[in-house]
């Protein structure tokens, strides 16, 4: 993330925060495919969803050094 001047700054996260914001985030987009919220998602972000909760079902997990 890149601010004014020459100041950077970089977000690191732990894999016990990214295993979470990652959870966070597929049950929220498992929201917006219910039909009812009123939301389609399309192209790549259907896809990937589609792809995570198939993955999740068949209970495959990778290291996040594999997603890389």
């Amino acid at each position: 993330m890149k601010l004014k001047g020459d100041l950077s700054y970089k977000i690191v996260l732990t894999d016990t925060l990214r295993k979470e914001l990652k959870k966070l985030l597929r049950e929220t987009l498992e929201e917006f495919l219910d039909p009812d919220f009123g939301l389609e998602l399309r192209g790549e972000v259907k896809l990937a969803l589609e792809k995570s909760l198939q993955e999740k079902e068949e209970g495959k997990t990778y290291p996040y050094e594999e997603l890389r």
